[in-house]
């Protein structure tokens, strides 16, 4: 019986061994397929499952138990060690001179714990925050906060926008626009924000799912060419992307944009249902003059999503 199931799990962890090793070749193969791009999000665990199968088959006699021992270790380190390897970002406003841009897709109607949400932003204190899937019922969050946050803008109003913006300093130039199917744009919120160190064009934006890699690259290209376009202010930009920073998609933005995306490893989603996020699909980015001081993502806080926050030094 036990030379039965060693033989059945020797066949299986070879079985998906050439699916975990196409995790790694996807980069290779998205210009022949763009969809291979979605395969990049499991890149992680499937360089970890390579890396446990090639070490266990070292040792023949011992494979199975070697085989089992070594994926509860790799899942909890797939689990647990990108929550620990980050950099440390204390609660409050940015230091010095620096920015801190908040960026939280609260996951809609779903998420009806207002109170931790206050909680959170009036802790971080943001000079920007950006709330994605922001519904009606999560609108009373912008007068309790508006001591805080005495600029606003939301649209709530329209079904394919649900953005909000809340920032301490001056908002000019503002446009919430929907997603817009027949020209390809995602949901966006574009700003000129007065900052104490100089004035900064914000775009704030929702990339659709990576089930649509024609959609993703059409919503990030755009956002891409309003931040290359933007000739007379820095750019920030932030929001859901809904693709991990080694993909395909984040690396031609980040080419097109003129923009670095900051957010390396932290996981983001899903935190739903067992609050063990594994894809780091939220980003913060920003091009010259800033660099990145600090970046975390945060409790999840009644979400499917970890907000996401960067201290950006300029």
């Amino acid at each position: 019986m036990m030379r039965r199931f060693n033989i059945a799990i020797l066949f299986l962890a070879w079985l998906a061994a050439p699916l975990a090793l196409l995790t790694l070749a996807a980069p290779l193969l998205v210009p022949r397929w763009l969809a291979f791009d979605m395969l990049s999000h499991f890149a992680v665990h499937g360089g970890l499952y390579l890396a446990v199968l090639l070490s266990a088959s070292l040792f023949r006699r011992h494979f199975v138990r070697l085989f089992i021992a070594g994926g509860l270790v790799a899942a909890a380190g797939a689990f647990g060690l990108p929550f620990l390897w980050q950099a440390a970002l204390p609660g409050g406003a940015a230091p010095g001179g620096g920015t801190k841009v908040l960026s939280f897709n609260l996951h809609g109607w779903a998420n009806t714990d207002l109170a931790a949400i206050e909680a959170l932003l009036r802790h971080e204190r943001a000079d920007l925050v950006l709330l994605l899937e922001f519904t009606r019922s999560q609108k009373p969050l912008l007068r309790r906060l508006r001591a805080i946050y005495p600029h606003q803008a939301d649209c709530t109003g329209h079904s394919l926008c649900r953005l909000a913006l809340l920032s301490r300093y001056p908002l000019s130039d503002v446009h919430l626009t929907p997603r817009d199917y027949d020209r390809h744009s995602p949901a966006l919120a574009n700003a000129v924000v007065a900052l104490p160190s100089g004035p900064v064009r914000f775009l704030g934006t929702h990339v659709t799912r990576p089930t649509d890699p024609h959609g993703q690259r059409a919503h990030l290209g755009h956002v891409a060419r309003l931040a290359a376009g933007e000739a007379r202010l820095p750019v920030i930009a932030a929001g859901d992307f809904n693709a991990v920073p080694w993909s395909f998609l984040i690396r031609e933005f980040q080419q097109k944009s003129g923009l670095r995306c900051f957010n390396r490893f932290s996981p983001t989603w899903p935190m739903q249902p067992i609050g063990l996020a594994q894809f780091p699909i939220d980003q913060i980015c920003a091009g010259k003059p800033f660099t990145r001081g600090a970046f975390r993502a945060l409790p999840a806080t009644g979400s499917d999503h970890r907000p996401v926050a960067a201290i950006l030094n300029r």
